[in-house]
């Protein structure tokens, strides 16, 4: 639509005003004529009064801050305080809570136990847990100034399918070896639970309180009827017959001699040691031996006091005792024909003659125990059997290094046969542990395995060219792969 003529269109030639002028206009306030009036300036003193008012109240609310920090370290440490004082009391009653159990390895022990000194009484010994023998020197004074009398302790036991079998002797005048102590350090040598060393000292017990001592006075003699004449009494020694039959290990020592129990000169521990040495047997031998020797003549001395004699040196008026002991001594040197029956044997046995032995000497000692009562079914006096003696075989010992041990047996792998029905050709580390537990438990002779067949073999096919040569490979996993890839292998050939 255009202007009506005469209009003039131009914006500068407006008297309205401009968009410039009407902003500056609006952004300036209004000027008040009353506040034109000039402000008085603070004094120095007033800014410094306000400066330190307003520094004081930092000061103020800084010290407070301290205060109250301060006040929180006293509570905490006091808080510590208590803790240690229970932790010192803890410390001395139950250090184990404190410290723990510790590292048990390489000579370490528990921490378990009250601080103190320790000295060479307290020590542990490493891998042992019954009690250690300690004897004071008191004890030791008083142990030298008693007697010796030592008496035969023969232990035939069983535990939980295992078999204790052992001799020695005991000094029944002993009095710094306790009898549980000495079973419960028995007991971990043959690596046998603790438990049953209640039932060891009872059996040693039982065998002591049985145990009569040969005493024999040469002054008694003289009490002797003078009706008497002197050669009734004065030439009659008391020889008896010891024969050995021992078995350490693999060796069986077979002798017989004659001993005199009237003799207090003579010692069995000597005389076992210097025959050990001549035949050079082991120092198992040597406590055997002289076992065997006080146990036979323990049986005759007890026969002795069963009958009544009465040990003056009178001869043995009992006809079954008089029987078994050697006559008087006639001639120095032993007829020819009985040689070889004083003379010792050493015997090597194998495992099925071992095993043999074992259980034929089992059955003897049982009946000969039965046999020994003193007192019969119908009141009158059993004298014990003194013609053939118990037979010591001893428990043996596995070690490679001790004289008179037994090594333990090696174990060969046995083959696994091969089954073409089975797809797995390996038997699990489970199974074969089992299988070895089994066989190890059991120490018998071992045959060396059979020879595995050949796992592969190459012969011609009959009815087929003579230049072709099929080989045939029998395995679990092979076979399958043959029979799914039948058809690729007809195309190969």
């Amino acid at each position: 639509m255009a202007a009506p003529p005469g209009t003039n269109l131009d914006p500068s030639s407006s008297s309205l005003p401009s968009a410039a002028a009407v902003a500056t206009h609006a952004q300036r306030p209004p000027v008040d004529e009353s506040s034109s009036v000039p402000k008085k300036r603070k004094s120095t003193e007033q800014l410094n009064y306000e400066q330190y008012v307003a520094r004081d109240a930092l000061q103020a609310a800084a010290f407070k801050d301290h205060t109250d920090r301060h006040i929180s370290f006293l509570r905490q440490k006091r808080q510590e305080i208590e803790y240690y004082e229970g932790l010192r009391l803890l410390r001395q009653t139950n250090p184990g809570a404190v410290f723990g159990q510790g590292y048990s390895g390489f000579g370490n022990g528990v921490t378990n136990f009250k601080p103190g000194i320790i000295g060479p009484r307290d020590r542990q010994r490493l891998g042992r847990v019954s009690r250690e023998l300690r004897i004071t020197r008191e004890d030791m004074r008083r142990q030298s100034e008693a007697g010796e009398h030592l008496a035969p302790v023969r232990l035939e036991l069983e535990f939980d399918k295992e078999k204790l079998r052992d001799t020695f002797t005991w000094n029944i005048h002993e009095r710094t070896v306790p009898l549980d102590v000495f079973a419960e350090n028995l007991c971990e040598d043959y690596t046998f639970p603790l438990h049953h060393a209640p039932q060891i000292a009872r059996a040693i017990s039982e065998q002591l309180n049985e145990f009569h001592p040969h005493v024999f006075d040469p002054n008694l003699a003289k009490t002797v009827d003078p009706s008497l004449p002197y050669t009734a009494y004065k030439d009659d020694d008391m020889r008896v017959i010891i024969k050995l039959d021992i078995t350490v290990g693999q060796h069986n020592l077979v002798d017989q001699f004659e001993w005199d129990i009237n003799d207090p000169q003579n010692s069995p521990e000597e005389f076992a040691l210097k025959l050990c040495q001549e035949l050079s047997l082991p120092n198992e031998f040597v406590s055997a031996i002289a076992h065997s020797i006080r146990e036979q003549t323990q049986l005759f001395t007890k026969s002795l006091l069963l009958v009544g004699h009465p040990f003056d040196g009178r001869p043995v008026e009992e006809d079954e005792i008089r029987r078994e002991m050697c006559p008087s001594v006639t001639e120095l040197i032993r007829p020819m024909h009985l040689l070889r029956d004083f003379t010792p044997v050493l015997y090597e046995l194998s495992d099925a003659e071992l095993g043999k032995a074992d259980k034929d000497s089992e059955r003897e000692n049982r009946w000969k125990r039965r046999q020994g009562r003193t007192v019969g079914r119908r009141g009158g006096i059993v004298l014990p059997d003194l013609r053939e003696p118990m037979r010591t075989f001893r428990t043996p010992i596995i070690s490679s290094v001790l004289p008179g041990a037994i090594e333990r047996p090696k174990l060969q792998p046995q083959p696994v046969p091969l089954d073409d029905e089975r797809s797995e050709a390996h038997i699990s580390y489970s199974s074969r542990r089992t299988r070895h537990n089994t066989t190890a438990s059991q120490p018998q002779h071992y045959a060396p395995p059979a020879p595995a067949p050949p796992p592969a073999r190459a012969s011609p096919t009959p009815g087929v060219d003579e230049g072709r040569l099929i080989v045939r490979l029998k395995g679990p996993k092979l076979k399958k792969w043959m029979i799914a890839n039948a058809s690729k292998l007809g195309a190969l050939a």
